[in-house]
């Protein structure tokens, strides 16, 4: 198990600010679960109000599938399991609500391990119509719940509008958004481009369209593009039509370095946000930009926090290396049987003739003896292949072993299994190691 935090210990919030973190909605892997543990560690030692969960339900996701790993013989591979109906493109927090998930024949007949907990957790679940980011939220919390302190409290991304704190917050910031576009925009690509690695495409900026770090929403569609028209001499919000939108009614939701400035910068919303690597890298470029846009709204501090842990998965591995050996070895071996030493044991006429025959002919310069001699080489070869085909058989075996293997690799070495799967002692020690990390 490794467990990463960055500051290495991080020091608890006092105060009445909370701990925020989030992710968007599922049955995630261990290394998003870490962040959940360490703020419930944060709140519970600062004594401070729980924690806050941002469900981020305005991206595009399938909240309710994830894969899970098979076993068919000796090779490992994956599958996906669907609780509920996947939309492509429309985000989980714009999708109609529906009846709660229920496992059924989801769970595939060849996996390698059983749902475990996942369905005494599904039949906890309220049994009303719910969109599917809050059914996801709702198993998530069923199943890390023993390891928590006490529940977080739950803010869905694609509803800030609806936050006591944060609606007028974000509308404030939207108005602001819209009347300081050029400024805003340019110093956000600026940041953006002072961190590549953490893959923030820059936003399209025209002397008189300012593409804006906001999503419009619309039930059971996919999420637009929003846009300042500046053309007349008072600005417009427009979608990506050119359709006006009013910034009050519209149903918008921030973008990433948008959507945690907003948290970060409202004066007692929040104590720390914790990220994950990827939250970690791309809010940098937060910082950076509003330092430039914002100067005087200082921004609550960040922390990173994931972690490795594996599977238990009781199945043949092997390196790229062992599967090349072993080819080369399927390859040379039927040519070479007589270095092997149980074979010339119980052939040493055969194995000596063809020594023979190969330290001589190539000085020969007769070409009929030559020929000849390689065909009785071959014919050795075969003769000795007929008396010790399951040498060979072994050999090709040994291939599709380590074929096996490294594919059976692949699957041990994943990290993002959903972490309902792993035992509960490894997530008690987990728990126990993001404790650790609070000071």
């Amino acid at each position: 198990m490794d467990v990463r935090v960055e500051p290495d210990a991080v020091p608890a919030c006092a105060g009445v600010a909370p701990v925020w973190s989030g992710h968007q909605p599922g049955l995630w892997h261990p290394g998003i679960l870490t962040k959940l543990l360490l703020a419930d560690a944060l709140s519970g030692a600062a004594g401070g109000p729980p924690a806050v969960w941002l469900v981020v339900d305005h991206d595009e996701a399938e909240p309710l599938s994830f894969g899970v790993p098979t076993r068919r013989g000796d090779r490992l591979g994956s599958a996906r399991v669907r609780l509920g109906r996947e939309r492509p493109g429309v985000p989980p927090g714009c999708r109609e609500p529906a009846p709660p998930p229920e496992l059924g024949s989801a769970w595939p007949a060849d996996a390698a391990l059983p749902p475990g907990r996942l369905e005494a957790a599904l039949g906890s679940l309220p049994r009303e119509e719910a969109r599917p980011a809050e059914h996801a939220t709702r198993l998530m919390l069923a199943l890390a719940g023993p390891l928590l302190i006490r529940p977080p409290e739950l803010v869905f991304s694609s509803r800030l509008h609806a936050h006591p704190v944060l609606g007028p917050a974000f509308r404030r910031l939207v108005r602001r958004l819209l009347g300081d576009a050029v400024s805003a925009v340019s110093s956000l690509n600026a940041a953006a481009a002072r961190h590549p690695a953490a893959g923030v495409a820059s936003l399209s900026s025209h002397p008189f369209l300012v593409e804006l770090p906001l999503w419009l929403l619309a039930e059971n569609q996919p999420r637009g593009r929003v846009y300042a028209d500046l053309a007349d001499a008072e600005p417009w919000l427009v979608d990506a039509a050119g359709e006006r939108l009013d910034p009050e009614s519209a149903w918008l939701a921030p973008r990433a370095l948008l959507m945690t400035a907003l948290v970060r910068s409202e004066p007692g919303a929040c104590g720390r946000f914790l990220h994950g690597t990827g939250g970690a890298a791309y809010d940098r470029i937060t910082d950076d930009w509003w330092a430039a846009w914002s100067p005087d709204r200082p921004l609550a501090p960040i922390a990173a926090a994931t972690a490795d842990l594996r599977l238990g998965l009781d199945a043949p591995v092997a390196s790229p290396a062992d599967l090349a050996r072993a080819r080369w070895r399927a390859h040379h071996l039927p040519h070479n049987l007589d270095r092997v030493p149980e074979v010339a044991a119980g052939h040493g006429d055969l194995v000596e003739e063809k020594r023979l025959l190969l330290a001589s002919m190539d000085d020969d310069r007769d070409g009929a003896r030559r020929a000849a001699a390689f065909r009785r080489i071959h014919r050795i070869n075969d003769a000795l292949a007929d008396a010790h085909h399951a040498l060979l058989d072994a050999a090709e075996r040994e291939v599709a072993t380590a074929a096996a293997g490294v594919a059976n690799r692949r699957a041990t070495r994943r990290r993002d299994w959903p972490f309902f799967l792993y035992a509960e002692e490894a997530l008690a020690k987990l728990r126990r190691e993001a404790a650790a990390r609070v000071r």
